[in-house]
């Protein structure tokens, strides 16, 4: 991912240049959250823009078929100011010369991510099928509890699109480590639990297991599981 960051329409995206583009250009098209940094000449004006990249014409942004060069065009109703950058919607990690420099970007990518994800007029509803898999329908589920557009969340993915069809296509199951994966990168924890079957059974084990599949997988007892519940109920 680039070390520059842009907010453009009301979304986050990696700020490359055209160089870059075309050095990893089969990558590049494959993800949802990247801009072309450009110059134009807007109202007169010779100004900075990104232009995200597309696969469509119908839409402001960077297109580039195949074996030529980048198409910079925008949709005759949209306006070219969403897409300027300017230092108040840009944060370049790639020029730093100082920790206190680099704790304020940080700062300052966190409050326009949390601004972007809290500001959902989209909702990502996952269609709960009756054939899903447990997991995919939990994981299903828990994208739906949440209410929450999935795309603003695209930048913390390092392949959007094709993890997003885990959830949306004709999939009749996911892997644990994709569903983990794909939950912590919407903010939530993961937990795999295991108990003995109910009844007389042979060799059984002392107590239930309780781990943590996201993060860094520490193992928890039964009481700090049920803390935990409480407190999510509280």
């Amino acid at each position: 991912m680039s070390m520059k960051k842009a907010i453009l329409n009301d979304k986050m995206y990696n700020l490359i240049s055209k160089e870059e583009f075309f050095s990893k250009k089969d990558y590049y098209n494959s993800i949802s959250s990247v801009a072309i940094e450009e110059e134009m000449i807007v109202d007169g004006e010779r100004v900075t823009v990104g232009l995200p990249i597309t696969q469509s014409k119908n839409v402001t942004g960077a297109y580039s078929e195949e074996d030529s060069p980048l198409i910079f065009f925008t949709n005759k109703d949209e306006n070219y100011d969403k897409y300027i950058c300017q230092d108040s919607n840009v944060i370049d990690f790639s020029n730093i010369d100082n920790m206190s420099q680099y704790y304020k970007n940080c700062i300052k990518y966190n409050d326009a991510e949390r601004e972007i994800i809290t500001n959902t007029i989209n909702q990502s509803k996952p269609v709960i099928k009756e054939d899903d898999s447990p997991l995919l329908k939990i994981t299903k589920q828990t994208i739906c509890d949440k209410n929450i557009d999935m795309d603003k969340y695209a930048d913390r993915f390092e392949q959007y699109n094709n993890d997003k069809r885990l959830v949306s296509s004709s999939k009749k199951d996911i892997t644990m480590k994709k569903a983990s994966m794909m939950l912590d990168k919407l903010d939530v924890d993961t937990y795999v639990i295991t108990t003995n079957k109910e009844g007389d059974i042979p060799n059984p084990m002392p107590g239930p297991l309780i781990r943590k599949v996201s993060g860094e997988g520490e193992e928890l007892t039964v009481e700090e599981l049920i803390k935990l519940l409480k407190g999510e109920e509280e």
